[in-house]
């Protein structure tokens, strides 16, 4: 037996992996990627112990407000799409 199920129970379970999708910019962001990469090297090998613990400090926040970001992003485009579908159901 099949099983039915919606759209919004597979992303709650985990199912659809919609960050996991190719974008647009894939190999432009692998690339920008790569320079960042290379960068942080070379700033990294110029730096004493203090200042590799404050780079390792700035890195953190960085990563948690884009985290959050993210997250953000994720619930106003979600909301923005049920807005829409909910608009076209209503003005059939």
């Amino acid at each position: 037996m099949i099983e039915n199920t919606s759209v919004v129970e597979e992303l709650w379970n985990g199912d659809l992996q919609p960050q996991e999708e190719r974008g647009r910019y894939e190999e432009e962001i692998a690339d920008l990627d790569e320079i960042i990469a290379q960068n942080r090297r070379r700033l990294l090998g110029g730096l004493e112990k203090e200042g590799r613990e404050w780079l390792e400090r700035y890195d953190e926040a960085i990563k948690e407000r884009a985290a959050m970001r993210e997250g953000d992003v994720f619930v106003n485009a979600f909301r923005l799409g049920m807005r829409i579908a909910s608009e076209c159901l209503l003005n059939r």
